[in-house]
């Protein structure tokens, strides 16, 4: 397994590397070489070469945090190249998972004292990454905390003022050199400088210098110039040892024991801070799609390009994200695709998903051809442009808040074009969702309200019910019903809600015109009618003299139905009328049968 580090990078400031200098002094009981080693053997252990592994890949993430504007995001970028160049030969990698911005108003963090260095990490501090604080105010080019264990032995051989309590790295934004990141990266990860005369003495040995063997033995006062030449670090960096010479003393790579030292203490005292990966991307017809996805991790967030890989925090919940929702004329031909599901996982149709911890690998989002289809409504008498709303359940429909919801929303203007999302004008649905003989989600439904009101002839109220719905190209599960399920199944497919108006016709002489009696009053006292509208014949009846009326029976079915009449008999109903020129059509309603109103049909 490689090893990758995720960076959070925080833009402040740089950090010494000598803590002598800034006025950190040792504590008497440990004044000397011997007292500072026994020391650190207690508390660190010394590190040799039977402790190093190679074997598993680390990932750490960034968090980079810019103080005042004080460094650009270009040189930034620069800086978190050589640092991955650097570490990778170690099966170390870094990705930044997280950047701000950081105001600091009238000099509230002087970040040239530990105190303020603290309160900025404090109060800008992203767990379980590393924070990067690029500052415009710094005494040194940059600065590093130890591990912890290490940063135990400092607490215990200096000074209480030479503590440092938050863990981060600062770097001075005004900085030249590029490698100060990786350089301090290293003190992170418990490198000390191959002069550390400080803490144990002179030296090249596991007891003496920074504790390793294959680094040079050097003194503080070699001035080799290596921070503008192309390397990646300096001090520990400094080499005599052939295969790590790039001449003149300076060396552009870590030594087999540094990488060692760093693995050991990412391992055993930053695994915290260890994040695995995945591969994220979008895809059309098992090709690459391009675009972006969005990782995230509560305050973490990455956006990479279709393809690549994305770090995750180990042991937590993580969420991905498809940032291409559509794509319209995928490569020329003519063909538009949306986003349908993930992987091959149907039911994971959002644009979103969770990641399981441990749920690692390939992350597709997978994107299916979409084609027109429309939603309309009918209201007879016929009305254009009735004010009706209708909705519609789209489980891929991206809403105005940038959710898809599992509910309906409204439409009012017809015929309605699906889209799938609040602010596009094109669009379509995906055909085939779903099986009638066992329907499970995802899939469309439409819904129409029972009843509403319409206005006519400028102040005029009508109620217009709702009758049944219909489909061109469409299959529908309960077309009788206000809400079906709906399965689109060729391009430009259309369904249709139908109304008919309350006690409305088209026709003016709706009840009259053949002079037979549309209007009769059973024994009971109650009034039956029947009239025409559109060419079919719609019954109803009221039993308050006429203040209300039930909603109407269609009593036809086809075209041309014609001259309604009705009569009664005691509490018997009978209604005729006629198709066309040579057909008449009786039905008789039974008595005491006002609940249904069932009336019977002969052809005579």
């Amino acid at each position: 397994m490689n090893i990758r580090f995720v960076i959070v990078v925080v833009f402040l400031f740089d950090l010494s590397s000598s803590l002598m200098a800034f006025g950190c002094n040792f504590k008497s009981e440990y004044g000397t070489v011997e007292a500072r080693e026994n020391k650190y053997g207690e508390l660190v252990g010394f590190i040799d070469t039977d402790q190093f592994e190679y074997d598993d890949d680390y990932v750490l993430g960034i968090a980079i945090h810019v103080i005042d504007e004080c460094i650009s995001d270009e040189k930034i970028n620069e800086h978190i190249e050589i640092l991955k160049n650097g570490f990778n030969p170690g099966k170390i990698d870094f990705y930044v998972v997280y950047k701000d911005a950081i105001e600091n108003t009238i000099g509230a963090y002087d970040t040239d004292t530990i105190v303020g260095k603290d309160e900025l990490a404090g109060d800008y501090n992203i767990d379980n990454v590393i924070n990067v604080y690029y500052v415009p105010d710094l005494e040194a080019r940059g600065i590093s905390t130890f591990s912890d264990k290490q940063q135990t032995w400092y607490n215990e051989i200096y000074e209480i003022d030479c503590n440092r309590t938050k863990q981060s790295i600062f770097i001075r934004g005004s900085n030249k050199s590029t490698t100060t990141l990786a350089h301090e990266m290293g003190h992170f990860f418990d490198l000390f400088h191959v002069y550390e005369e400080i803490f144990f003495g002179p030296g090249n040995s596991w007891s003496d210098g920074d504790l390793l063997m294959d680094t040079p033995q050097a003194l503080e006062t070699d001035n080799y110039d290596c921070v503008n030449t192309d390397i990646l670090s300096r001090n520990f960096m400094r080499a005599s040892i052939p295969e790590y010479d790039e001449g003149d003393d300076c060396r552009s790579k870590f030594s087999y024991q540094q990488f060692g030292r760093m693995r050991y203490t990412i391992k055993n005292y930053r695994a915290d801070y260890l994040f695995d990966t995945i591969t994220v991307a979008n895809i059309i017809n098992q090709q690459n799609s391009l675009g972006q996805l969005m990782v995230y991790q509560g305050a973490l967030s990455q956006t990479v390009e279709s393809g690549d890989e994305a770090a995750l925090l180990r042991g937590t919940n993580a969420g991905v994200r498809t940032l291409q929702e559509r794509v319209y004329n995928w490569n020329g031909s003519s063909e538009d695709y949306k986003h349908h599901h993930w992987n091959s996982d149907k039911t994971k149709f959002k644009l979103s998903k969770t990641i399981s911890p441990g749920e690692l690998g390939i992350h597709n989002a997978q994107l299916t051809k979409i084609v027109p289809a429309t939603v309309s409504i009918e209201v007879q008498p016929y009305l254009e442009n009735p004010d009706i709303s209708l909705e519609i359940l789209d489980p891929w429909h991206v809403h105005e808040n940038g959710v898809q919801e599992d509910d309906y929303y409204s439409i009012s203007v017809y015929p309605f074009n699906i889209t799938g999302h609040y602010n596009e004008t094109e669009g379509g649905v995906f055909l085939d969702q779903g099986d009638l003989a066992n329907l499970q989600p995802p899939y469309y439904s439409v819904n129409a309200p029972e009843v509403q009101t319409l206005t006519v002839h400028g102040d005029q109220e009508i109620l217009v019910y709702f009758r049944n719905w219909s489909a061109t190209d469409a299959d529908l599960q309960h077309p009788e019903q206000n809400e079906t399920p709906v399965i689109f199944r060729q391009p430009n497919a259309s369904v249709t809600a139908n109304y008919k108006g309350h006690m409305a016709s088209g026709n003016e002489r709706a009840s009259g015109y053949n002079n037979g009696r549309v209007l009769t009053k059973t024994s009971d006292g109650t009034l039956h009618l029947v009239y025409e509208d559109n060419n079919e014949i719609y019954y109803a009846a009221s039993t308050d003299n006429g203040g209300e009326w039930t909603d109407e029976v269609e009593l036809s079915t086809g075209n041309d139905n014609i001259n309604p009449s009705i009569a009664s008999l005691g509490n018997s109903v009978f209604v005729t009328w006629g198709i066309g020129d040579h057909e008449i059509w009786f039905r008789q309603k039974k008595e005491n049968d006002l609940s249904q109103y069932n009336l019977f049909v002969h052809k005579i």
